[in-house]
Parts: C-alpha cells; structure tokens; sequence
C-alpha cells in the first residue's frame, strides 16, 4: 500500500482491517450490510482518532457496482468474502473500479477457487495465498490472498 491510496474495505465489519491500513494510506472508505458492525467501525475510527476513514451501511454488492457505475476508482480493494463467496456482480465492478491490488479474505476454499478463476479471466494475478488457523483444533481456516493486476 501506498500514500496516495484510496482503499475499499468491502464486507469490513467492525472496520479492523481498513483501520489498520489507514495510517499507510490516502483514504478507506469501508462499507458492510450491518448497522451495529458500522456503528462499531466508526467507534473504532473515533477511538483511534483516524481521520481518514469512513463506513457505510450498505450492501456492499450494491454499493460496489453503483461506485463503478459512477466510475470511481480504488488503488486497494480488501474484500472479507461471505462463505458463499464474492457475487460475480461485485468481482466485475471491483475490476472496473481498476485497483493495483486487490486483498481477498475468504473462510471457503471452495469459493475461493471459483473466485480467483474469474479474477484471472479479468487480468488479475494471484501473488500469494496465506492461510491462518483461525478456530485452533477445527477444519475452519481463513485464507488471505494477494492479486495484482497484471499490466
């Protein structure tokens, strides 16, 4: 990540992730269907004294194809997938959105697959995949994944 960033933390729940990065980039602009997770976001953004971030409320499928439509731009995309993976849809307005990186974090591997096809149909790249055990002693894993667009 960049200065000059604008990061989109998609499904971004209480905001952690676009928080952390908030201090190595321009603006995070977070967004997730769940009022009280939002309400938690911006505590945390208060608390923090960051500056630079903002959540919605909003279905981030909807949200992220009506900011493409009105052709923004984000340099970072970090999408916590649902189990049932990204919609195509929101893979589609994410790639025309035109990030330089885009950071999955998926808790199925099953649609993880699935989902990386269609970014590399759209000239993404997968540079890493890191698996963290997240529930010790259970078959749960969460799988971060780093893709750049290929130029």
């Amino acid at each position: 990540m960049q200065a000059d960033d604008d990061l989109i933390d998609a499904y971004c729940g209480v905001g952690s992730f676009g928080l952390i990065a908030a201090d190595k980039v321009k603006s995070v602009r977070g967004v997730d269907s769940e009022r009280t997770a939002i309400e938690d976001a911006r505590f945390n953004t208060k608390k923090n004294k960051v500056e630079n971030a903002n959540f919605y409320i909003g279905n981030a499928d909807q949200v992220m194809n009506r900011l493409a439509k009105n052709n923004e731009n984000a340099s970072v995309i970090i999408a916590t997938a649902p189990r049932k993976g990204l919609l195509k849809g929101f893979i589609e307005a994410s790639v025309k959105m035109q990030p330089r990186e885009f950071i999955y974090l998926s808790f199925n591997p099953d649609t993880l697959v699935c989902d990386l096809k269609l970014f590399k149909q759209n000239c993404y790249e997968t540079k890493a995949i890191t698996p963290i055990d997240v529930a010790p002693q259970t078959p749960d894993m969460m799988c971060i994944c780093r893709l750049d667009k290929e130029n």
